[in-house]
């Protein structure tokens, strides 16, 4: 999950805590394999984030 926090925010500059980027985590790691050409969407959480120290 912290891959995955990292990820959002030095990529798309969206702030999340551990747990908020568990959905992107999911796919990134391969514990979720959507079906080809599905479209899907992932929840991603900041409300725990209180500093980013980059």
């Amino acid at each position: 999950m912290q891959k995955a926090a990292e990820l959002l925010w030095f990529e798309f500059g969206i702030a999340a805590d551990l747990s908020g980027a568990a959905s992107l985590a999911a796919l990134m790691s391969g514990a979720f394999k959507p079906p080809r050409g599905a479209r899907i969407a992932g929840l991603v959480c900041g409300a725990g984030v209180e500093g980013l120290n980059g």
